[in-house]
């Protein structure tokens, strides 16, 4: 808040008289939206006003007791486990390893949208314990994005690359602002091809705290995590049951039914 110029403050100000009929979050809450429309004022509003509608098209406020296909909750690509150096969640993101085409067949596109939206509203739950836990407002994740296994014949199917990508718009457009750094690793050359078609849909500043990293990816995750706190499979010292290297946030990979 202190680090706000004066036309951004103004920005607020105004922002806040502008959305008050629907909004009932604090100013931390309400500048996520602005700086994800870099603090223009009828963008943020439009945007704003467009979360509200999948709110209640989704009824989000009830979506955490919503309980997804069995098929969903064993197979979708992602777990939080950890914080970084300065508390936030950090969320590992395998989706290398899922098989699109698998998935589709088993599950209906609504219920990977729901899936989608329940895990946003997740993350809001988990940054507001995190903030209670630490003393301190955080508002943000640091992603580990595991792309190992991908490939074209799983991830390169237009039906799946279409969905994939309207998820991405989903989450751009209802969480913006969430991410602290993602770092992307084991990613193989077809990850080029495959960025550059969501590339588009992905936000200014989302792309500014992607980071591909290279053969010295488990250095660069111990310098940003706590090694106690970072699985061994990624470099760190720490497993979970019965010795698991992953600590559970690798899943398994879904075929074809």
């Amino acid at each position: 808040m202190n680090r706000m110029t004066v036309s951004q403050q103004r920005a607020l100000e105004a922002f806040r008289d502008r959305v008050s009929d629907i909004s009932k979050g604090d100013d931390s809450e309400l500048l996520r939206w602005l700086r994800a429309r870099n603090f223009d004022v009828n963008k943020s509003e439009a945007m704003l006003r467009g979360h509200m509608k999948i709110r209640e098209e989704y009824d989000l406020d009830a979506i955490l007791d919503w309980n997804p296909p069995e098929v969903l909750q064993l197979y979708q690509p992602g777990r939080f486990f950890g914080e970084d150096n300065d508390g936030h969640p950090v969320f590992y993101d395998v989706s290398g390893g899922i098989d699109m085409k698998g998935l589709m067949k088993s599950a209906c596109e609504k219920d990977i949208v729901r899936l989608t939206l329940q895990n946003g509203e997740k993350t809001r739950q988990i940054l507001k314990k995190h903030s209670a836990d630490h003393g301190k407002h955080i508002d943000t994740v640091t992603v580990i994005m595991d792309l190992e296994g991908l490939s074209f014949q799983r991830h390169f199917w237009k039906k799946g690359l279409d969905l994939y990508i309207e998820l991405i718009k989903l989450t751009e457009s209802n969480y913006p602002e969430q991410l602290k750094a993602c770092y992307v690793v084991k990613g193989p050359r077809v990850l080029s091809l495959l960025y550059g078609l969501c590339k588009p849909f992905i936000a200014d500043e989302t792309r500014k705290k992607v980071h591909f990293l290279g053969k010295d990816w488990k250095d660069v995750l111990r310098k940003a995590i706590p090694s106690n706190r970072l699985p061994s499979h990624y470099g760190g010292d720490a497993v979970g049951i019965d010795g698991d290297p992953t600590c559970g946030v690798r899943m398994k990979i879904v075929r074809p039914v």
